[in-house]
């Protein structure tokens, strides 16, 4: 990853926000990394954002072909990991990940919501 989304949030401080937002953590960082990891290698050329959460944590955001469908996959510092997909149209659906869960076979699921070609790399 030649330019690393994550790095700026290492740095938040507490109240980052102008409130009480605690910083991502990094059981957080590392979760997101690891999912950035697999994005790149199985879903190249997508472009997330990545952002932080008031909660503690952060979220990053894939969309897809036609901009309408989204997938949200929030990290937070108590460890756990959820994915939220919605197309603006109708009632979101979400998930939490189940712990050990292979970012590979989520970025599967979320390519193939976005209408998204995944490919065949599971190297690296």
């Amino acid at each position: 990853m030649i330019d690393d989304p994550l790095t700026p949030l290492t740095t938040l401080s507490p109240g980052w926000d102008g409130h009480h937002a605690p910083p991502p953590d990094e059981i957080a960082i590392a979760a997101a990394r690891a999912f950035l990891e697999a994005l790149g290698r199985l879903l190249p050329g997508r472009a997330p954002r990545v952002a932080p959460r008031v909660v503690g944590g952060l979220t990053v955001t894939v969309r897809g072909i036609d901009r309408n469908r989204v997938a949200v996959a929030e990290f937070l510092n108590d460890g756990t990991a959820t994915v939220l997909f919605s197309d603006g149209l109708t009632e979101p659906s979400g998930r939490m990940l189940g712990e050990g869960e292979s970012f590979a076979g989520l970025v599967g699921e979320i390519g193939a919501y976005l209408g998204l070609e995944t490919e065949a790399r599971t190297d690296g």
